[in-house]
């Protein structure tokens, strides 16, 4: 089972998990999260990882993933040393990392700075690749009109109306306030579309957030790894039969309901 804020498929349960998530008790053999939690406040976290214990079986396991900030940062200073000492093009890779650690939290457009880099066809898109995921970055870049097309197609009518009333409000204030205004409007929604990452981890803070939500025998673990019976097969974190990542870098972190 699949739950998502706005599904785009029939198959996808509407749920917005910071409420409630609409099972009962001790019912999966298993949850998976991957890059959620870092777009909620660390208490709003805390809520739905102990909503997550409440619907596992005793005994099941809770697999967490998240982009790692502290492999970020660690990125961070090992390329900023490479810059200083003048190595040639620790420019491009220091302005990437710079990117990565902050566009995340503070961009106010879709997609920020990191999809406008890419689409930029940086020298360095070797490196960019290694730290987002080669298939990430080669579907970065701008849409297209045909693309924008099928996507306002596939978005169905809610959304679609959502949008609509959007632009309208936004185009009353231009008329009513001005262009400032307006750009007010819009960023106040982009922040609000959930994109933004409002929170920080390391595994750390996970380790800590899991217990405090009755978890116990939390670990560290690789994409490759998991506790959980047929995950191999998934294809969550990684292609079938490869050793394609999607998201490297990503921390990994499974933890048992007691």
């Amino acid at each position: 089972m699949n739950v998502d804020h706005q599904p785009r498929s029939k198959e996808v349960i509407s749920c917005d998990i910071r409420a409630r998530l609409p099972f009962g008790e001790n019912v999966f053999d298993g949850v998976y999260s991957s890059h959620v939690i870092e777009h909620l406040e660390k208490d709003a976290a805390l809520s739905v990882l102990r909503e997550i214990y409440r619907v596992l079986k005793a005994g099941c396991i809770c697999r967490i993933v998240v982009p790692d900030y502290q492999d970020c940062a660690a990125e961070y200073l090992r390329v900023l040393e490479r810059a200083m000492k003048g190595e040639k093009s620790a420019d491009r890779d220091y302005s990437w990392i710079v990117i990565e650690m902050t566009d995340q939290l503070t961009r106010s457009t879709y997609g920020g700075e990191m999809a406008r880099y890419i689409a930029s066809a940086p020298p360095n898109i070797g490196y960019v690749e290694s730290r987002v995921g080669a298939i990430k970055a080669s579907s970065a870049s701008f849409e297209s009109a045909n693309s924008l097309f099928k996507r306002f197609v596939n978005a169905g009518l809610p959304r679609v109306i959502e949008k609509s009333r959007i632009t309208i409000a936004q185009v009353v204030v231009r008329l009513i306030c001005g262009k400032q205004y307006e750009e007010i409007v819009r960023e106040s929604v982009f922040r609000a579309s959930g994109e933004l990452h409002r929170s920080i981890w390391d595994q750390y803070s996970l380790q800590q957030w899991l217990a405090a939500a009755g978890f116990s025998d939390v670990r560290r673990c690789s994409a490759f790894e998991s506790e959980i019976e047929g995950f191999d097969q998934s294809g969550l974190d990684f292609l079938k039969n490869s050793k394609t990542v999607f998201r490297p870098h990503s921390l990994y972190m499974e933890a048992r309901k007691k």
